[in-house]
Protein backbone atom coordinates (compact mmCIF):
# COMPACT_ATOMS: atom_id res chain seq x y z
CA UNK A 1 0.00 0.00 0.00
CA UNK A 2 1.41 3.39 -0.95
CA UNK A 3 0.78 6.65 0.85
CA UNK A 4 -1.62 9.02 -0.86
CA UNK A 5 -0.11 12.13 -2.38
CA UNK A 6 -1.15 15.23 -0.41
CA UNK A 7 -3.77 17.32 -2.12
CA UNK A 8 -2.71 20.73 -3.40
CA UNK A 9 -3.52 23.49 -0.93
CA UNK A 10 -6.10 26.09 -1.95
CA UNK A 11 -4.21 28.58 0.23
CA UNK A 12 -0.98 27.86 -1.71
CA UNK A 13 -2.84 28.37 -4.99
CA UNK A 14 -4.14 31.70 -3.66
CA UNK A 15 -0.60 32.74 -2.64
CA UNK A 16 0.56 31.86 -6.16
CA UNK A 17 -2.17 34.06 -7.67
CA UNK A 18 -1.11 36.93 -5.39
CA UNK A 19 2.51 36.46 -6.44
CA UNK A 20 1.81 36.38 -10.17
CA UNK A 21 -0.45 39.44 -9.83
CA UNK A 22 2.23 41.32 -7.88
CA UNK A 23 5.10 40.41 -10.21
CA UNK A 24 3.17 41.05 -13.42
CA UNK A 25 2.31 44.55 -12.21
CA UNK A 26 5.92 45.53 -11.36
CA UNK A 27 7.31 48.09 -13.77
CA UNK A 28 10.32 49.05 -11.69
CA UNK A 29 12.15 47.92 -8.57
CA UNK A 30 11.20 51.30 -7.08
CA UNK A 31 7.70 49.79 -6.75
CA UNK A 32 9.01 47.12 -4.36
CA UNK A 33 8.05 48.70 -1.06
CA UNK A 34 7.06 47.14 2.28
CA UNK A 35 3.67 48.86 2.07
CA UNK A 36 2.87 47.52 -1.38
CA UNK A 37 4.09 43.99 -0.63
CA UNK A 38 2.26 43.89 2.71
CA UNK A 39 -0.96 45.05 1.09
CA UNK A 40 -0.64 42.56 -1.78
CA UNK A 41 -0.01 39.58 0.50
CA UNK A 42 -2.41 40.65 3.26
CA UNK A 43 0.30 40.58 5.88
CA UNK A 44 2.35 42.80 8.11
CA UNK A 45 6.04 42.68 7.31
CA UNK A 46 8.34 42.49 10.31
CA UNK A 47 12.07 43.14 10.67
CA UNK A 48 14.12 40.10 9.65
CA UNK A 49 17.88 40.81 9.72
CA UNK A 50 18.49 43.38 6.96
CA UNK A 51 15.05 43.00 5.39
CA UNK A 52 11.34 42.98 6.14
CA UNK A 53 9.47 39.69 5.87
CA UNK A 54 6.04 38.11 6.15
CA UNK A 55 5.42 34.43 6.83
CA UNK A 56 1.98 32.96 6.25
CA UNK A 57 0.02 30.66 8.48
CA UNK A 58 0.06 26.93 7.67
CA UNK A 59 -0.98 26.19 4.08
CA UNK A 60 -1.35 22.48 4.81
CA UNK A 61 0.99 19.70 5.94
CA UNK A 62 3.35 22.18 7.63
CA UNK A 63 4.00 24.31 4.54
CA UNK A 64 4.05 28.12 4.69
CA UNK A 65 5.02 30.82 2.23
CA UNK A 66 7.06 33.88 2.90
CA UNK A 67 7.83 37.16 1.21
CA UNK A 68 10.76 39.43 1.81
CA UNK A 69 11.49 43.04 0.92
CA UNK A 70 15.10 44.15 0.96
CA UNK A 71 15.38 47.94 1.25
CA UNK A 72 17.66 49.74 -1.23
CA UNK A 73 21.19 50.47 -0.06
CA UNK A 74 23.73 52.76 -1.72
CA UNK A 75 24.26 51.11 -5.12
CA UNK A 76 21.65 48.35 -4.63
CA UNK A 77 18.05 48.44 -5.78
CA UNK A 78 15.16 47.29 -3.60
CA UNK A 79 14.80 43.51 -3.62
CA UNK A 80 11.99 40.98 -3.32
CA UNK A 81 11.87 37.29 -2.50
CA UNK A 82 9.13 34.66 -2.32
CA UNK A 83 9.40 31.10 -1.04
CA UNK A 84 7.49 28.06 0.10
CA UNK A 85 8.97 26.43 3.21
CA UNK A 86 8.47 23.41 5.42
CA UNK A 87 10.73 22.69 8.42
CA UNK A 88 10.41 18.99 7.59
CA UNK A 89 12.88 18.63 4.72
CA UNK A 90 11.27 15.34 3.71
CA UNK A 91 7.78 16.90 3.37
CA UNK A 92 6.06 16.26 0.05
CA UNK A 93 6.04 19.56 -1.91
CA UNK A 94 2.95 18.61 -3.94
CA UNK A 95 0.87 20.42 -1.30
CA UNK A 96 2.32 23.74 -2.51
CA UNK A 97 3.09 22.85 -6.12
CA UNK A 98 0.74 25.51 -7.47
CA UNK A 99 3.46 27.63 -9.08
CA UNK A 100 4.87 25.64 -11.95
CA UNK A 101 7.63 26.95 -14.15
CA UNK A 102 5.19 26.89 -17.08
CA UNK A 103 2.62 28.98 -15.15
CA UNK A 104 5.28 31.48 -14.02
CA UNK A 105 6.59 31.76 -17.58
CA UNK A 106 3.08 32.23 -19.01
CA UNK A 107 2.07 34.80 -16.39
CA UNK A 108 5.19 36.94 -16.74
CA UNK A 109 5.82 36.75 -20.50
CA UNK A 110 2.17 37.68 -21.10
CA UNK A 111 2.87 40.89 -19.15
CA UNK A 112 5.95 41.95 -21.06
CA UNK A 113 8.75 40.12 -19.24
CA UNK A 114 11.49 38.66 -21.42
CA UNK A 115 12.83 35.25 -20.46
CA UNK A 116 16.60 34.75 -20.43
CA UNK A 117 18.18 31.49 -19.38
CA UNK A 118 21.72 30.44 -18.60
CA UNK A 119 22.65 26.98 -19.81
CA UNK A 120 24.60 24.69 -17.50
CA UNK A 121 28.04 23.41 -18.46
CA UNK A 122 26.78 19.83 -18.08
CA UNK A 123 23.40 20.25 -19.74
CA UNK A 124 20.17 21.74 -18.49
CA UNK A 125 19.67 25.25 -17.16
CA UNK A 126 21.48 26.90 -14.21
CA UNK A 127 18.97 29.73 -13.87
CA UNK A 128 16.18 31.58 -15.64
CA UNK A 129 15.71 35.33 -15.48
CA UNK A 130 12.51 37.16 -16.31
CA UNK A 131 13.33 40.77 -17.16
CA UNK A 132 11.25 43.89 -17.63
CA UNK A 133 12.84 47.34 -17.31
CA UNK A 134 15.10 47.15 -14.21
CA UNK A 135 13.19 44.21 -12.67
CA UNK A 136 15.24 40.99 -12.92
CA UNK A 137 13.53 37.95 -11.41
CA UNK A 138 15.71 34.88 -10.95
CA UNK A 139 14.80 31.23 -10.57
CA UNK A 140 17.78 28.91 -10.09
CA UNK A 141 17.71 25.16 -10.45
CA UNK A 142 17.83 24.95 -6.62
CA UNK A 143 14.53 26.89 -6.56
CA UNK A 144 12.56 24.18 -8.36
CA UNK A 145 11.51 20.62 -7.59
CA UNK A 146 10.07 17.96 -9.85
CA UNK A 147 6.28 18.08 -9.90
CA UNK A 148 3.82 15.68 -11.45
CA UNK A 149 4.83 14.40 -14.85
CA UNK A 150 7.15 16.83 -16.57
CA UNK A 151 6.16 19.89 -14.54
CA UNK A 152 8.67 21.79 -12.44
CA UNK A 153 7.38 23.40 -9.24
CA UNK A 154 8.90 26.76 -8.35
CA UNK A 155 9.58 26.76 -4.61
CA UNK A 156 11.27 30.16 -4.48
CA UNK A 157 12.32 33.14 -6.57
CA UNK A 158 13.93 36.48 -5.99
CA UNK A 159 14.94 39.66 -7.70
CA UNK A 160 18.50 40.04 -8.86
CA UNK A 161 20.36 43.34 -8.83
CA UNK A 162 21.41 42.93 -12.48
CA UNK A 163 20.72 45.64 -15.02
Amino acid sequence: MTAATPQQSAAAAHATQLLISFLSSLNSTAEITPERVGKQFDGKLIQDDDSLAYRSSDLGNGWIYGVKVIPPKKAFKPGFGFWFYNPDRSADPSTVCSLTMAALRQGLVAHGFVEKSSPSEIGGIDWVNFVRNDVWLTVTRRDVVQGTGESLCVMSLQTDDSF
